[in-house]
C-alpha cells in the first residue's frame, strides 16, 4: 500500500468522523424543580438523538411535570474539543505519511 492511498484513506475517514462528531453533538440533561435550582446534571450522550441532527437547537426545554423541569443541552464544550482532537489526529498522520524529499536542498 503506497502512502498516496493511505493518505487518501485516513484523510476521507479523519473528515468523516470530524463531520459526524459535529452533527451529533453529546447531550446534557438538567432536571430542575419549580424554583429553577437544578437538582442534578447528567450526560445523556448521542443516543438521546436518534431523529436528524438537531444542529440549530441550542436548548431544548420540556414542560414542567409535577413541579421537575428537564433541560436538554448540548455540551459544546465536548463537542469542540472531540471535533479538534479528530482534525488534529487526521492532519497530523497527513503530516507524518508526507511524500519525503530525496535530495537535500540546503547543500
Amino acid at each position: 500500500m503506497s502512502f498516496a492511498i493511505a493518505r487518501k484513506v485516513i484523510l476521507c475517514v479523519g473528515l468523516l468522523v470530524s463531520a459526524l462528531l459535529f452533527l451529533y453533538p453529546h447531550w446534557r440533561v438538567s432536571v430542575a424543580m419549580g424554583n429553577g435550582k437544578p437538582v442534578f446534571d447528567q450526560d445523556v450522550g448521542r443516543a438521546f438523538i436518534l431523529s436528524p441532527p438537531l444542529v440549530v437547537a441550542q436548548t431544548i426545554k420540556f414542560p414542567m411535570i409535577r413541579g421537575i423541569r428537564p433541560v436538554f443541552r448540548i455540551n459544546y464544550v465536548r463537542q469542540y474539543t472531540e471535533v479538534g482532537i479528530a482534525l488534529l489526529l487526521t492532519f497530523g498522520l497527513m503530516f507524518v505519511l508526507r511524500k519525503r524529499s530525496s535530495t537535500n536542498l540546503s547543500g
